[in-house]
């Protein structure tokens, strides 16, 4: 079997819902997906974080949150300052990408990783390339394009490789939600 991750950046499971999105739809009910996944840790101990990108994507991608894995926000301060500082710095020896989870788990499995946002391939990935056998941000002006190249790549990729472990990350529907709102009532939104 072969895992399939499709991130969305600001994509509530409620408005995926709301769109009818048949192909996601689909994929969801014939796998398996989550709705009710959350990278925003308990508002009230420890794990509490805000529900910024950075730290959202780095919780999901290392199974930790904030108090763990440094990353308060969107910044790129150096790996592995100690005293966390006020912006934040990536513990990657704490919480590492679960690519290396899975390399010392079962070490001839392969991972892919195709991001829209450059952030993820140029913090978090580029913090372990050595547990990725590819990894890329998307070319392209602004994250219609990326987007779409990330589908573009993923493709190309597919054709030539089989990884056990795909990782996909499309940021655009996260630039709607900023630029007109993020809820299920806004058709910009959907």
């Amino acid at each position: 079997k072969h895992v399939l991750i499709i991130g969305v950046d600001g994509l509530r499971s409620d408005a995926l819902q709301a769109a009818k999105a048949p192909v996601m739809l689909n994929l969801a009910t014939t796998g398996t997906a989550t709705m009710k996944s959350i990278a925003g840790g308990d508002l009230e101990g420890v794990t509490k974080q805000p529900t910024i990108s950075g730290p959202g994507w780095a919780t999901l991608l290392t199974g930790t949150y904030t108090n763990k894995h440094g990353i308060v926000g969107n910044g790129t301060n150096p790996y592995n300052l100690q005293p966390v500082p006020k912006g934040g710095s990536y513990q990657v020896d704490v919480a590492p990408h679960f690519a290396k989870r899975l390399r010392e788990s079962v070490p001839t499995a392969s991972f892919s990783s195709i991001t829209s946002w450059p952030w993820i391939e140029d913090y978090l990935v580029a913090a372990q390339p050595q547990y990725f056998d590819h990894h890329t941000k998307a070319a392209g002006k602004g994250g219609i394009e990326q987007d779409a190249n990330v589908s573009r790549d993923a493709v190309a990729l597919l054709t030539t490789e089989n990884p056990d472990i795909l990782f996909l990350h499309y940021s655009q529907v996260d630039g709607a939600g900023h630029s007109t709102g993020f809820t299920p009532e806004n058709p910009a939104y959907i």
